[in-house]
């Protein structure tokens, strides 16, 4: 007959292999979904003597950052199940991708309405006439995008940390 001792207290400070990064994978994966939705509300808003219209990411830039926030909520999530830290940290490259196309929109807002005419095939001078009259503004969904990318290339570097930090 064997005698066996139970430490009551033995498992309370173990560390589950792999998934210290999860808590900033998942957030990341909701920052991702914001950004996935930031890319579909509008951006740009054109003004001119009292009327105005807005121009929507998916009519530029937005379709660029939409698909980094899939990417980044795939790469999140396969890292978390897979239990690698740095499948989940590469979900920083995509966030930084949207974090400078986004910048460069909130920098530039005449550059969607630019992008989004010319498609329409008028031509630079005439097109270069037309926008000066308008004044372009920077709404909701370009900063959703932005914060959200920001967020999501910080929970990316946080599950990159817990990866050093022995994971």
């Amino acid at each position: 007959m064997s005698t066996y001792v139970q430490n009551p207290g033995h498992h309370q400070n173990v560390r589950t292999p792999g998934r210290a990064h999860a808590k900033a994978s998942y957030f990341g994966i909701a920052a991702s979904i914001l950004m996935l939705l930031g890319s579909l509300l509008p951006w740009v808003e054109a003004s001119l003597e009292g009327q105005s219209e807005t121009i929507k990411g998916t009519e530029g830039d937005g379709v660029w950052t939409l698909v980094a926030a899939i990417v980044a909520i795939v790469l999140f999530a396969v890292g978390v199940a897979t239990r690698k830290a740095m499948i989940s940290a590469s979900a920083t490259v995509p966030a930084l991708l949207a974090v400078a196309l986004g910048a460069w929109n909130i920098a530039d807002p005449e550059r969607l309405a630019r992008v989004s005419i010319e498609d329409k095939g008028i031509g630079s001078e005439e097109l270069d006439a037309v926008l000066k009259q308008f004044d372009f503004a920077a709404m909701a969904g370009l900063w959703v995008v932005v914060v959200a990318a920001v967020s999501a290339l910080v929970c990316g570097v946080l599950a990159a940390r817990a990866k050093e930090s022995g994971s």
